[in-house]
């Protein structure tokens, strides 16, 4: 078999290896999924690299006495660690971990105690991991071993090129909240941002030092400038219309258990009045023009999430999750309390995380949610984001 194929094939599975290893180590110590790694796919490349570059060393100076050897592999993932995080640096002015605050480490890239775990890992990686790993890949036909090659090749490309791509994007968001004149702040500001929110949450999953780092650097009157924008400037309570359509939600005491719950920057109850009033107030907009259901569009609005738990705390069997999970929880607590709700009020609170849940809205009133709820999500992560720390879990 060539030395191309050899070489990428256990590159791509060692980098696999490594994601299910830090995947499964980063999403237990945080209690959600993390999906680790600069690449957006299932792979993380210094993992990747240090097995491929130990076994490039081992076929082609197989001579070097073996304490050399020793020495260089254990050696090589500390290496690829500081020039991985010294490159993204001095590419998007971005750091992507820290380790100034352990004894021993060289400008917070690399540290004496990571670098002894990487050594143990790299010589059990070299002493069983490769001689199995590299013997099954030999067995491959050379045919279907170099397609298999090629297409892992494109796919690295294609994946680097578009990892890429998302942390330009972000450290010029971060450039922009980090140094905007507050006076110019505008909604193309904050939309910098916002747009690509889903990937830029993983990456401050993946990297929190990104998360801690820009918090610190936000000014106060930007935060200001946000939480104004994030309070939508009315007051629902004197809106007469909106109160008389969902008064009695608001009355119920097993929906004002919301109120107990952190939510992203607020608690569950603020967060659903807030996507209930704009969408109340886009209803209206559209009542005419589009029939719009305003009542019910209001009142599913104000119960898709009605689930009395927090969810950064609670574990969900193995296949399932809190974002997947909730509506259905929030479906089943709101017809308990209101078991006179309406299909389109139904349908709402169940599909209000489309496209995760799958199943299409069947009305525009559900679109409406679904759209002034990522709306409202994504400022109130922001905000949180920006203010620089997580709001503490309340006890359910």
């Amino acid at each position: 078999m060539s030395l191309y194929s050899t070489f990428v094939l256990y590159y791509s599975v060692s980098a696999f290896g490594g994601w299910i290893i830090e995947t499964v180590f980063r999403s237990v110590k945080s209690r959600k999924f993390v999906n680790p790694g600069f690449l957006y796919g299932p792979f993380v490349s210094i993992y990747g690299y240090a097995a491929a570059v130990v076994f490039l060393i081992d076929f082609l100076i197989p001579w070097l006495p073996f304490w050399i050897k020793c020495t260089v592999f254990c050696l090589i993932p500390s290496v690829f660690e500081y020039i991985g995080s010294a490159a993204v640096e001095k590419m998007f002015s971005i750091k992507l971990w820290d380790y100034s605050e352990l004894p021993f480490n060289i400008k917070g890239r690399v540290c004496l105690l990571f670098s002894a775990i990487w050594a143990v890992l790299i010589m059990i990686c070299y002493t069983f991991y490769q001689p199995f790993m590299i013997g099954i890949i030999d067995s491959i036909p050379e045919k279907t071993a170099f397609t298999a090659g090629m297409i892992f090749t494109a796919y690295f490309i294609a994946d680097t090129a578009a990892s890429i791509h998302i942390f330009k994007n972000l450290s010029k968001a971060i450039s922009a909240l980090a140094d905007y004149d507050v006076s110019k702040l505008s909604k193309g500001t904050i939309a910098t941002i916002t747009k690509q929110f889903i990937l830029f949450m993983r990456v401050f999953n993946a990297f929190p030092n990104i998360y801690n780092d820009l918090s610190s650097r936000i000014s106060a009157k930007i935060k200001y400038e946000l939480t104004s924008r994030l309070k939508i400037a009315f007051d629902f309570t004197k809106d007469e219309e909106f109160m008389d359509y969902v008064q009695d939600i608001l009355a119920n005491p097993e929906f004002n258990r919301l109120g107990e719950f952190h939510h992203h920057y607020n608690s569950i109850y603020a967060h659903s009045i807030k996507v209930a009033y704009l969408s109340f107030k886009i209803g209206k907009a559209l009542e005419k023009v589009m029939n719009i259901h305003v009542r019910q569009l209001s009142r599913g609005a104000l119960l898709h999430d009605f689930f009395l738990y927090d969810w950064h705390k609670r574990i969900f069997p193995k296949g399932t999750n809190h974002a997947i999970e909730h509506p259905k929880i929030a479906l089943r607590n709101s017809l308990k309390q209101f078991p006179d709700l309406t299909p389109i009020e139904k349908d709402i609170i169940a599909k209000h995380m489309w496209p995760l849940c799958f199943h299409l809205p069947k009305y525009i009133e559900t679109f409406i949610v679904v759209i002034v709820d990522k709306i409202i999500a994504s400022d109130e992560f922001m905000l949180e984001f920006i203010d620089g720390k997580q709001t503490k879990d309340t006890d359910s």
